[in-house]
């Protein structure tokens, strides 16, 4: 199925047909059996595993649909970019790690499936709010034998200051079994609790990935986990991964939530963490380590 862009650009989007998924346990019983024990750990340590988020039966939907996206067999084009555009490309063609913003846009009845409605309400559980809402999902994907890391930092520094409340949280689901060699996520455990954010800065002059230099793995631990289990983390703990240095692709799919009030102070002020496309990324609209600068702050998309 293709229909035109939105934004008057004349070109067409692919979408796959709708995804759908067998039936699945409620969010509600899931969440109470295994995210309100978690509750103190996430507290006191910034970060909690969630086993089987996605369920067995339903792992090869999400699977396949991330396969297109990533093949291009579903055009995500204008919402891919590089997430590891602070090295030189190590493989013609293939980004070092990759990003598709939105790709529940992509695919109709992805956001239908378990991994949203129960990591919404781990989001809600572990806040214990029921005021965190959706703000946006993206894929994240290190293909093999890349071998650039994803540089230690805080998802808070990447925000638009001026928001009232910074409560927020990401939910990073693996679609395959991950565990360092691949570029698992390590975690700082209860650096969400600090005062103030660590510096962060561009990772190199011109580039749109923050880092700081104010952390290493001596401070962190490895989350490696099996398909389909999961790591939400408070978005003031520091992490970072290393590349892949197998010869496997390593997927991720990561959902992100805070209060609804915030998600819409975001849009009203031009944050909408892409979903307009690349062409218009604006750093301007975010967080204060790219403001000395902004105009010289790109992105890489997939080349070729």
């Amino acid at each position: 199925m293709c229909i035109r862009d939105s934004r008057g650009t004349g070109k067409l989007r692919r979408f796959s047909s709708a995804v759908s998924f067998p039936p699945f346990a409620p969010a509600a019983s899931w969440v109470a059996e295994q995210v309100e024990p978690l509750t103190g750990v996430f507290e006191s340590q910034g970060y909690v595993v969630l086993e089987n988020i996605i369920p067995g039966e339903a792992l090869g939907v999400y699977q396949e649909a991330y396969n297109k996206l990533h093949s291009g067999e579903i055009d995500s084009s204008q919402w891919r970019h590089d997430l590891g555009s602070h090295k030189p490309e190590e493989q013609d063609g293939v980004e070092n790690t990759g990003q598709i913003m939105w790709p529940s846009d992509r695919v109709p009845g992805l956001a239908e499936g378990p991994f949203h409605s129960r990591s919404l309400g781990a989001a809600r559980t572990l806040f214990g709010s029921a005021d965190m809402a959706f703000d946006f999902d993206m894929l994240i994907y290190k293909d093999g034998n890349t071998f650039t890391e994803t540089p230690w930092h805080q998802d808070a520094a990447y925000w638009p200051s001026g928001m009232s409340d910074t409560r927020a949280c990401s939910c990073w689901v693996a679609l395959d079994d991950v565990h360092v060699a691949n570029g698992c996520l390590w975690m700082v455990p209860g650096s969400h609790k600090e005062a103030h954010l660590r510096q962060h800065r561009p990772a190199t002059p011109g580039s749109h990935i923050l880092m700081t230099d104010d952390a290493s793995e001596q401070d962190g631990k490895p989350v490696e986990l099996k398909a389909g289990s999961a790591v939400l983390w408070h978005g003031r703990t520091l992490h970072y991964a290393r590349g892949n240095t197998t010869s496997k692709l390593r997927r991720a799919y990561i959902t992100n939530y805070r209060p609804g009030a915030m998600v819409e102070w975001e849009r009203a002020n031009g944050f909408d963490h892409l979903r307009g496309g690349v062409d218009q990324y604006d750093p301007s609209t975010g967080g204060d380590a790219y403001q000395q600068d902004p105009e010289q702050i790109k992105l890489r998309t997939k080349p070729g």
